[in-house]
């Protein structure tokens, strides 16, 4: 990794703990800090600069995921100048993030100084057949 690369790498780092942390920018927004949460965002944040290209998270419903790799890929696009793309199970949960995960995602930005970056959404998507034609 270049002294670019990891400098960015810091910062991400930096401001995703800020953002989770127990008194940090979520909890003075009204949310409740969670160990699970934190740790999920700080692996995400950490996986973003790794060398591989493709990162896989999972975790059981209600952890606080939506929020935490909303959070570490805004900021890993709006530091990096990058693309992260998010693919999501249900078009369900894609409204859910556009109608109020990503503003405090954003919002999280604009406190940091950090220029929001393009968000593009897609409420398409490919089914594949279960069976061979």
């Amino acid at each position: 990794m270049n002294s670019d690369a990891s400098a960015d790498a810091k910062k991400v780092q930096s401001l995703v703990n800020n953002a989770f942390k127990k008194n940090g920018y979520l909890c003075s927004i009204g949310f409740r800090f969670s160990q699970t949460q934190y740790d999920y965002a700080v692996a995400l944040a950490e996986s973003l600069f790794s060398k591989d290209n493709v990162n896989m998270f999972e975790a059981s419903t209600g952890t606080g995921k939506t929020l935490a790799y909303l959070i570490a890929s805004t900021l890993y696009s709006g530091v990096t100048g990058k693309k992260t793309i998010i693919a999501t199970h249900t078009i369900a949960l894609q409204k859910q993030m556009i109608s109020g995960d990503l503003n405090i995602a954003m919002n999280y930005l604009d406190e940091c100084g950090i220029t929001r970056p393009t968000v593009a959404v897609s409420y398409t998507h490919l089914t594949l057949p279960t069976t061979p034609y």
